[in-house]
């Protein structure tokens, strides 16, 4: 999932507009119009797609690579 949860934007969202991002084209329509909603960073890399942070797969997919 790649909604920022823990940010205002989705907070403020009420419970009718979260129970309605159950399609795809709901989904990206949302994320389209209110960006904020978007969890950061967004990591591309190739093959390799990422929301949010966490040093360690970070780590493991950009240093430890063969």
């Amino acid at each position: 999932m790649f909604f920022n949860k823990k940010g205002s934007a989705y907070k403020q969202l009420d419970s009718k507009a979260k129970e309605g991002l159950k399609k795809k084209a709901d989904i990206l329509a949302m994320l389209h119009s209110n960006p904020l909603l978007i969890k950061r960073p967004a990591i591309e890399d190739g093959d390799f797609l990422y929301f949010g942070f966490d040093e360690t797969s970070c780590e493991n997919h950009f240093f430890h690579q063969p």
